[in-house]
């Protein structure tokens, strides 16, 4: 055993700080341990120059780091030409993941696989992300020719210039690998049918121009293993196929996904809805998200069209579900049941009762009658046409919290309106029955509000039903007293912020809030 006094001076030379490190606890771990603990401390991201660091240590690390293949196969445009060609000759025939990023990279999209298409047949995974149209991928970048064992293929663009100009056929208009089991393409023009996709299990077209009803059909055909699904905003979506009335799809038709688990439909025509739902079949479906339809008729005649099939999958999805989320925002409404399903459709201002309320019914109906007694965050930016709108969501939903999304630029639309009726009794009561309030369950109560005097309508009507409250206990009738109040000015802050704080409604608000928390622009306030 080396003492102390042993060791003194060894750090004089080189050669001496590798015989003291050569006694470093570290270096007597086996090397496999080693290794495994430089692969947990680093990731895809971990830049190459900081590996290069590492093997600067000592001779040993230097020696293990430089023949581990696997440590220098994550290759990313930040690297610059001499890192990218430093770390190919360290990755040896290790399978290559790569990755272009406008936001980081110091070379152009061209350069970076022109210094990496001499090791395509090791590409496994190729993602490219990019803000700027400029570095766009053509017929020859990435790629002239297929790489041969590429898994995952992500082509993500943030413009959309992106969807200018021809469709792209990507590797000189080769099919893709067998191998290539990840794809997502979004604000790209890529022609994905020469890619003859097959065989995945995650599938993402996103904003695509062009994108034929039947290829997305035959894709996942030929994919009986998908896990995941997004499809979204089919501008120019074409079908031979016109789909109307009741499917009466043969079983021959008929694709049975049982391995998806997460499937989003958004913003594409109605009609490829219909022809999806109708030959789609996916019994193990966990998550299902259904956005941006633009609805003639009540949301319910949708689904009642075509979700006969559906109805096992949606008791599913929301059956885990501990409270429901609706919100009407503009020409727009929405149903999130958390971490299960999302419905969102639009339809013609002003907002109806019919068709919300059938809706509604048809979920009790053929859902459960228990959803009506979850509770129910209901969010509104839009000031509804009548009071009865409001009256039925009170009377059918447990609404425990209400959201109400003013500004005061579109005062003529403010659902801050609605607050002088929270303040007193819908309903007088009588001897045998009691007053009726809205929403008596209402705990969370948040408001942007378009000026210092909708702040004091707030504090009349916390006033109000507080004092209703009493020493009375009816449940769903007698209003709950609040749990917490969250405030603020709407629109602007370069606006908001030249509005003066309504001090004295704020005070009173806490003072008769009854322990509630109460927050002002997200700070909480004390003063009573």
């Amino acid at each position: 055993m080396l003492l102390d006094k042993d060791l003194e001076g060894l750090e004089k030379s080189p050669t001496q700080r590798d015989l003291w490190r050569h006694f470093a606890p570290i270096d007597c771990l086996p090397e496999e341990i080693f290794m495994n603990i430089i692969q947990l401390s680093i990731n895809a991201d971990t830049a190459v120059r900081d590996l290069l660091n590492i093997t600067t240590v000592c001779q040993r690390w230097k020696r293990i780091l430089e023949g581990a293949p696997a440590l220098w196969s994550s290759l990313t445009a930040a690297e610059g030409v001499d890192g990218l060609r430093r770390a190919l000759r360290m990755v040896q025939h290790a399978p290559l993941d790569l990755k272009f990023d406008t936001s980081t990279s110091t070379v152009d999209l061209e350069t970076f696989f022109q210094e990496t298409s001499s090791r395509i047949s090791q590409w496994r995974t190729l993602l490219v992300k990019s803000y700027d149209w400029s570095q766009g991928v053509s017929p020859t970048c990435p790629a002239s020719t297929a790489p041969p064992r590429l898994e995952l293929l992500y082509l993500i663009y943030y413009s959309p210039g992106a969807q200018r100009g021809e469709e792209i056929a990507l590797f000189g208009g080769q099919p893709a690998p067998v191998s290539l089991k990840d794809v997502r393409l979004e604000w790209v023009p890529v022609a994905v049918a020469p890619l003859r996709l097959s065989g995945l299990t995650s599938l993402v077209l996103d904003n695509l121009p062009n994108f034929p009803v039947e290829e997305i059909l035959r894709i996942l055909q030929e994919s009986p293993e998908l896990e995941y699904l997004r499809l979204s905003w089919w501008q120019n979506s074409t079908s031979q196929n016109q789909f109307s009335g009741d499917p009466g799809t043969s079983q021959d038709a008929i694709i049975c996904l049982t391995s998806l688990r997460s499937l989003t439909i958004d913003y594409i025509p109605i009609s490829h809805i219909h022809l999806l739902l109708s030959v789609l079949r996916f019994p193990n479906l966990e998550r299902f998200d259904l956005g941006g339809m633009i609805q003639d008729g009540p949301i319910s005649d949708f689904f009642a069209l075509n979700a006969r099939h559906l109805i096992d999958v949606l008791q599913r999805v929301t059956s885990k579900a501990d409270c429901i989320r609706f919100k009407i925002v503009g020409d727009t409404c929405s149903a999130v049941f958390p971490d299960g399903f999302l419905l969102q459709w639009r339809g013609p201002l002003p907002i109806r009762l019919d068709p919300i309320r059938a809706f509604f019914e048809w979920l009790f109906t053929h859902l459960g009658a228990w959803l009506k007694e979850i509770p129910t965050t209901l969010s509104l930016r839009t000031c509804p046409n009548h009071l009865s709108v409001v009256e039925w969501f009170s009377a059918n939903l447990k609404i425990t919290e209400l959201w109400l999304y003013g500004d005061l630029f579109h005062a003529d639309r403010d659902p801050n309106e609605l607050v002088p009726f929270l303040s007193r009794p819908v309903a007088l009561g009588s001897a045998t029955c009691p007053p009726q309030w809205l929403f008596p369950s209402l705990e969370v109560f948040c408001s942007s509000c378009p000026a210092p005097v909708d702040v004091t309508c707030i504090a009349t009507m916390v006033q109000e039903r507080h004092s209703a409250i009493g020493d009375q206990d009816m449940p769903g009738i007698i209003p709950k007293p609040f749990r917490k109040i969250m405030l603020d000015y709407g629109g602007p802050t370069m606006f908001v912020n030249a509005i003066p704080i309504n001090e004295e409604a704020l005070t009173t608000i806490k003072r008769e809030s009854r322990g509630a928390e109460v927050y002002w622009a997200d700070n909480e306030w004390t003063r009573t």
